[in-house]
C-alpha cells in the first residue's frame, strides 16, 4: 500500500497533486506543499506578490519570509555561499528562518532527506533537457534507484536517478553561476 505522507513522524508532509500556476512559482508551491494547507492558486500568488514586493535583492528570500509568518513553520534555508548567507543574514527576515551555509552537493542532500523531504535548486535541464533555468523541485526520498522528487511545474512526482540530480546542482553553479540552496522544514 503507498502511504502518501512523506517524512519522519515529528515532519510528515502529504504531497498535493498541484501544478504551479505560472513560470515563476515552482518555490511558493515547493513551499506551500510544507505547509499542510489545500494550496490553490490565490495562495500561490499571494506568496509570489510578497516575495515581489519583499526585497528587490533576493526573490527567494521574500518567499520563505512570507511562508514562515504567514504559516507559523520554521525553515532551514542553505547557501553554498558564506558571503552571500552573511548578506542575507543582515536582511530583516523573519527569526523562523534558519540562515545556513554548507556546500550544496549529494552528501547534505542525502544527511537532510534522512530528516525530512527537502527542497532543492536545480539547473532544470539536467531533469527535463529542454531549457537551461534556475528551478525548485522537493527531493521526497532516496532510494535504491535516485530520488523520488515532486516537481512544481508538472504537480506529478518522478524518480531521478543520482546523477541527474548531481548534474542540476553541478550545471546550477558552473554554467547558470546560482548559488545552490536548500530549504527544509524544521
Amino acid at each position: 500500500l503507498h502511504n502518501p505522507f512523506i517524512g519522519s513522524k515529528s515532519n510528515l508532509i502529504m504531497i498535493q497533486k498541484y501544478a504551479q500556476a505560472t513560470n515563476q512559482a515552482c518555490l511558493a508551491v515547493c513551499l506551500l506543499q510544507l505547509t499542510k494547507t489545500k494550496i490553490t492558486k490565490k495562495k500561490e500568488w499571494d506568496a509570489l506578490e510578497y516575495a515581489f514586493n519583499f526585497s528587490k535583492d533576493d526573490f527567494a528570500i521574500g518567499h520563505f519570509d512570507y511562508i514562515a509568518k504567514k504559516y507559523d513553520i520554521k525553515l532551514d534555508d542553505y547557501w553554498d555561499n558564506k558571503n552571500y548567507c552573511d548578506y542575507l543574514r543582515k536582511m530583516k527576515i523573519s527569526k523562523k528562518i534558519n540562515i545556513l551555509h554548507k556546500k550544496i552537493d549529494l552528501n547534505i542532500v542525502n544527511k537532510l532527506i534522512k530528516k525530512s523531504p527537502i527542497i532543492l535548486q536545480i539547473d532544470s535541464y539536467a531533469f527535463w533537457k529542454i531549457t537551461h533555468c534556475s528551478h525548485f523541485v522537493i527531493i521526497l526520498e532516496k532510494n535504491k534507484n535516485g530520488y523520488k522528487i515532486y516537481d512544481p511545474w508538472f504537480g506529478k512526482t518522478f524518480q531521478k536517478s543520482t546523477k541527474e540530480v548531481s548534474k542540476g546542482i553541478i550545471s546550477l553553479r558552473n554554467l547558470l553561476k546560482f548559488y545552490p540552496q536548500i530549504i527544509q522544514r524544521v
